[in-house]
């Protein structure tokens, strides 16, 4: 257990830098140890990301299907329910722009469940090395952005 937890906390001192947030080495101690009760909104979001990865760590040997993914899905937006998993729109920034070369937004909504469908049988059938079969499957998670938020985070 020590070791997932010094894990864990590099991990969520990484998604701290990404949120622009500092929790303080023993509270982030006591989040991670399950010792706290009262937290601030940063330490309920760092609090989510450490149940997803705690579900993870659980579920290691789990396919990864669509039914995984929603369920880290909603543990990352703090949710018992999903009222919507894949996008249903298409992703703009909202910015009026002239464009020399095209901007990447993600694939059309219409066809993120095929294309994930296409992923996961990829992550459980395909048999090469564990860490090209991760790097594949970030590329293509950043390639499809799949959800309105937590595309990384999910890849």
């Amino acid at each position: 257990k020590k070791f997932s937890n010094d894990r864990f906390y590099d991990i969520l001192r990484e998604i701290e830098k990404k949120y622009k947030i500092n929790i303080d080495d023993s509270k982030l101690k006591n989040i991670i140890t399950n010792a706290s009760s009262i937290l601030s909104a940063n330490e309920i979001l760092i609090m989510h990301y450490l149940n997803a990865l705690n579900e993870i760590e659980k579920n290691y040997n789990q396919n990864i299907n669509e039914d995984f993914l929603a369920k880290l899905y909603s543990i990352l937006l703090g949710t018992n329910e999903l009222t919507e998993f894949y996008r249903t729109k298409e992703i703009d920034n909202g910015l009026n722009r002239v464009l020399v070369n095209k901007i990447y937004f993600g694939i059309p909504h219409n066809k993120i469940e095929n294309s994930m469908n296409n992923l996961f049988n990829f992550i459980n059938n395909v048999k090469i090395s564990p860490i090209l079969k991760s790097v594949c499957t970030l590329y293509f998670c950043y390639y499809i952005k799949p959800f309105e938020v937590y595309n990384e985070e999910i890849a």
